[in-house]
């Protein structure tokens, strides 16, 4: 894709946000996905997707961007399931899911570095229109901040550990 007249965010200060003309870019991607069915309980499923995305021509003021990364788009992604279904309705599944590092500004100076992250979830049917589930999500409690926020300002934290239960009722 060839993109004329890219906007993009720039955040030289704490409080300070401003749209950008980035001129020109170009970003090549591709994304698939596939899912097997081993027997009638067992499943995988693999999703990965490639996204190439470089200034062709971006001068902001004294600054040129042009070849940098697009802020916020990282070129690797994906996931890796398995999961179990049992006849009874009761299902456990366990997700690899990971991510290159993303760049957080325009002069590719700041990112957040690359993680992967593993999910597991069970859920239990109570009633035909009932069912209790517990998940437990970034399992090894894995920390990829987001280190340079806001032009070297900010740290997001990345999300720690998360634990949880959850009843739904169909209506």
């Amino acid at each position: 894709m060839d993109i004329k007249n890219m906007q993009v965010s720039q955040m030289p200060t704490v409080g300070l946000i401003y749209l950008t003309n980035a001129a020109d870019a170009t970003s090549d991607g591709l994304e698939a996905s596939l899912e097997y069915y081993f027997n009638e309980n067992w499943s995988t499923e693999i999703g990965v997707a490639w996204n190439k995305t470089r200034f062709d021509h971006f001068i902001d003021g004294n600054n040129d961007y042009s070849g940098n990364r697009n802020p916020f788009a990282p070129e690797m992604n994906g996931h890796l399931s398995l999961r179990y279904e049992d006849v009874g309705g009761w299902s456990v599944a366990a997700s690899l899911v990971g991510s290159s590092a993303v760049y957080l500004d325009a002069a590719n100076k700041y990112q957040q570095k690359g993680y992967e992250v593993v999910n597991v979830s069970a859920s239990y049917p109570l009633t035909d229109k009932a069912s209790l589930s517990a998940y437990v999500n970034n399992l090894q409690d894995r920390q990829f901040d987001a280190v340079g926020y806001q032009n070297g300002y900010v740290t997001v934290y990345s999300p720690p550990r998360e634990y949880g239960v959850k009843f739904t009722l169909e209506l």
